[in-house]
């Protein structure tokens, strides 16, 4: 067997995506050098009330970013692996495989 470890939940994107729509944050919301697509909430959010949201948030972003571990086997046949990851929008999945012993 092949280990493999796969690092997940690195990602704070889809939390802030839900927490704008909870707030009913547009594209309106933000200055017109940004877009809720690609933006820093903190300079870009025209809102004083939604900055303070997201700085009084920050730590729970910070946290749902955080890499994560979670260590599996796959099967190695004929000297392949098959990875099939699922992954949520704008997510990361980093491996680190390691040859059998």
């Amino acid at each position: 067997m092949q280990e493999s470890k796969a690092r997940h939940r690195a990602n704070f994107w889809p939390l802030w995506w839900e927490d704008q729509k909870n707030m009913g944050l547009t594209d309106g919301s933000y200055s017109d050098t940004w877009s809720k697509y690609s933006n820093q909430p903190l300079s870009s959010l025209i809102s004083p009330e939604a900055r303070q949201f997201f700085q009084e948030n920050q730590e729970r972003y910070q946290q749902a970013a955080e890499l994560q571990y979670r260590e599996y086997e796959v099967p190695v046949e004929n000297g392949v692996i098959q990875l099939t990851p699922t992954l949520q929008r704008h997510g990361v999945v980093f491996y680190e495989i390691r040859g059998s012993e």
